[in-house]
């Protein structure tokens, strides 16, 4: 990865800011380019000065010393750990924030060169990843305008208008256009009395999501592999927060639980990468918001708001496969990918009430009836032109 002068020296100057003078880099790893640029620096420098800390910075090329970045990603992450750091939230949960330039620099705590996750049975997994959850989600329970504040101060418009292509209002586009989706293609096999219940109990669904009207707080909403953490001990910790926000806390789950898609870098292959993670992290993460930080739902509002929570995740992948799956190269068709994404719903929907009309739909449509004299609209056809 490209270091350019102009980068070491600011890096250089936050370093000093924060342990002193005489810290220098005596040697820089780099480790990844994604969002940011990631490296871990080794330190040499007065007593009390890390051994190692990591570095993530915009790219060195778009880089300009005291000027901020054109880089949203990388603010939105800087924003979210500025934040966590002061409101005290950061133990157990995430690397601390050691320092920031707002030119886009971020220096974090180094947790050490192993601890990649490993592959754990659910047995195993299911418990750290509801306690990683649940330390978020607990910890930022109604602080939301101190977080809103933060962004105003970096010059980040609403959460809303986040225009990013996996910020929420393209998430919101996304749900919109799967749910026309699916309405098109059940709407040539079901009564008219159904249509309605089934646009009524949709509306329902995004009003709940979109304008929640419980207790909300910071979600990652990235944790669909384990790129996004990192273990010590017994423990597993997040990292990369670009795309957190504000939402019911159980929409932490729906990833979790349904799946994203992603692009495979060494084939192209466009895919819903699933972990299919049983709904014992729904029920423990459940579990500990309540005992540690005090957050009660009844049983039936639990359950309709994660209900409205996958079903309305659903309809942002179905959307997404509306919008781009005629021009990637998916793992098998598109109708393929919308059986997959249906069936894992209606799995994960089985043990719940709420919504019920949308629950029989899903568990019915997993592809399109066979019209007995006449062709009608397949569901992939309902959702390839959207």
């Amino acid at each position: 990865m490209i270091w350019s002068p102009s980068l070491e020296g600011a890096v250089s100057d936050l370093l000093v800011s924060v342990f002193g003078p005489g810290t220098r880099i005596a040697h820089r790893q780099p480790l990844s380019r994604r969002a940011a640029c990631v490296s871990r620096l080794y330190l040499a420098g007065p007593s009390g000065t890390p051994g190692s800390v990591i570095i993530k910075h915009v790219p060195a090329e778009t880089f300009l010393a005291g000027e901020e970045p054109d880089a949203p990603e990388f603010r939105e992450e800087q924003v979210v750990h500025r934040f966590l750091a002061g409101i005290g939230a950061e133990a157990g949960l995430k690397p601390a924030l050691l320092g920031f330039d707002p030119t886009g620099l971020l220096l974090l705590e180094d947790l050490g060169p192993i601890g990649n996750p490993v592959a754990r049975s659910f047995a195993e997994l299911v418990p750290r990843l509801a306690r990683a959850m649940a330390r978020l989600h607990g910890r930022t329970l109604d602080k939301e305008t101190a977080y809103l504040e933060l962004r105003r101060q970096a010059g980040l418009g609403p959460v809303a208008t986040d225009g990013r292509y996996h910020g929420v209002m393209r998430e919101a586009e996304r749900a919109a256009n799967g749910r026309a989706g699916l309405v098109s293609m059940v709407s040539p096999w079901e009564t008219p009395a159904v249509r309605r219940t089934l646009e009524r109990e949709f509306d329902a669904v995004v009003a709940l999501v979109e304008n929640y009207p419980g207790r909300r707080g910071l979600i990652h909403d990235d944790l669909g592999n384990a790129r996004q953490t990192f273990e010590i001990g017994t423990e597993t910790y997040l990292l990369d927060f670009e795309y957190s926000h504000y939402a019911p806390p159980f929409y932490e789950l729906t990833k979790t639980l349904l799946g994203k898609f992603e692009t495979n870098t060494e084939t192209g292959e466009y895919l819903l990468a699933s972990p299919n993670m049983p709904l014992a992290l729904a029920q423990q993460h459940r579990v500990l918001m309540d005992r540690d930080y005090g957050l009660r739902l009844a049983d039936e509002e639990w359950e309709e708001t994660l209900t409205a929570c996958l079903i309305y995740a659903a309809l942002t992948l179905l959307g997404n496969l509306a919008a781009t799956g005629h021009r990637r190269t998916l793992r098998g068709s598109v109708q393929d990918d919308i059986n997959r994404i249906l069936d894992r719903l209606s799995l994960v929907l089985r043990p719940f009430r709420p919504f019920a009309v949308i629950r029989s739909i899903v568990a019915r449509y997993r592809a399109a009836p066979a019209a007995p004299y006449a062709r009608k609209p397949s569901s992939a056809d309902a959702f390839r032109h959207r």
